[in-house]
């Protein structure tokens, strides 16, 4: 559980919150899911994405929806309307959405 610290979603928050950034699943499947990302680890929104589908897959695994992550897996997910440095320089509050339609 390296990544124990690194990803948290819902409303737990690591003790340095400045770094941190919130993910919500734009969609008509998952919508409301959220994913907490440390933002000095990621590089591009590409990081970000598959930082928030691996999450939203682990959940999806753990709790054995099968036909959900079948779902999950054929749906393209991308962030628009930010860029990277929209996401680093933004308040720790903010929320930024990871869409899978469009």
């Amino acid at each position: 559980m390296a990544d124990t610290m690194e990803i948290i979603y819902n409303d737990s928050k690591p003790y340095n919150k400045k770094h941190w950034r919130t993910f919500e699943a734009s969609s008509d499947l998952f919508s409301g899911f959220r994913v907490d990302i440390n933002i000095t680890k990621i590089d591009t929104l590409d990081d970000i994405v598959i930082k928030f589908v691996d999450k939203l897959k682990r959940v999806l695994e753990l709790n054995n929806f099968i036909v959900l992550l079948e779902e999950l897996n054929r749906k393209q997910y991308h962030i628009h309307n930010y860029t990277l440095e929209n996401i680093l320089t933004s308040d720790n509050e903010d929320i930024f959405y990871v869409c899978d339609h469009c």
